[in-house]
């Protein structure tokens, strides 16, 4: 289970760190809307960039997920290997 935790750990905080960085550089630069104003039917004004926004809150919400998950995801087969013998579980 601790084996568990400490990959969704990692994961998790290479996850935030990847999208921290990807969207910070989008939320400066944005993202090219390849479509015009009009062409989709609609009167809505649309600008030609979409620009991202970092909400610390969520990230951090499915930071501890991405834990719990990982973590709740080790308990079972921690829970069968509990109840095997050692003579047992070498034998396979």
């Amino acid at each position: 289970t601790l084996e568990g935790a400490i990959i969704g750990f990692i994961g998790s905080t290479i996850a935030f760190t990847a999208g921290f960085i990807i969207v910070s550089y989008f939320q400066k630069v944005g993202i090219k809307i390849p479509i015009q104003p009009g062409e989709l039917g609609s009167e809505f004004t649309i600008k030609d960039k979409l620009y991202l926004y970092f909400d610390i809150l969520h990230a951090a919400t499915f930071y501890f997920i991405g834990i719990i998950v990982a973590t709740v995801s080790a308990l079972y087969p921690a829970m069968k290997a509990i109840k095997l013998e050692p003579v047992e579980a070498i034998k396979g």
